[in-house]
């Protein structure tokens, strides 16, 4: 699998994947705010591709010592493969470097709330039904100290190290040329 920067000429792609989530991740009326984020995104997106065809995609954000992982998602079809887990063990690896950084944030669905607090992230509020019926929103956060910031670190080499089948191989002009922290 190759990781790259997202380019206006992904749009199609990452609204197809965005569409196969719907409805086990995402609801129709959520489509427009994603389209307006890929369209204006604050800080770096990026897409995976495998044989050449757009699977995953996700970014992050950041200001005032806040990164927020941003719209990550995989083809449904593609699900517990690890693809989801790779870009966002890459993704925790560009918010470590983001120099000010002191926590990650993020927002997700009941369903998917086990995979972060693996990661150690912890759950400030949920907002029950907010999604839908039976589907709850999330709010997560991690925080970056000296200290956990090194162990999220090795966490993430370990998983690597583990599971090598999940290393994203950055494209050849590299996966943050032009917006990396």
């Amino acid at each position: 699998m190759k990781l790259r920067p997202y380019t206006r000429e992904d749009r199609d792609a990452v609204l197809a994947v965005f569409r196969s989530n719907i409805p086990g991740s995402f609801e129709p009326h959520e489509e427009p705010e994603f389209l307006r984020f890929v369209d204006t995104a604050p800080g770096p997106y990026w897409v995976v591709e495998e044989a050449g065809r757009v699977v995953a995609c996700g970014g992050i954000a950041w200001k005032d010592g806040r990164v927020d992982l941003c719209w990550g998602m995989v083809e449904q079809a593609l699900h517990r493969q690890g693809i989801g887990l790779a870009l966002t063990a890459f993704r925790l690896r560009q918010a470590c470097e983001v120099p000010d950084a002191r926590e990650v944030h993020l927002n997700t669905s009941s369903d998917t709330v086990g995979f972060y607090t693996r990661l150690g992230f912890s759950v400030d509020r949920t907002v029950e039904d907010a999604i839908r019926p039976g589907l709850h929103l999330l709010y997560l956060h991690l925080d970056l100290t000296e200290t956990s910031r090194g162990q999220l670190l090795e966490r993430l080499s370990l998983l690597g190290q583990e599971r090598p089948q999940l290393t994203l191989e950055l494209a050849a002009h590299g996966a943050g040329e032009g917006n990396a922290p």
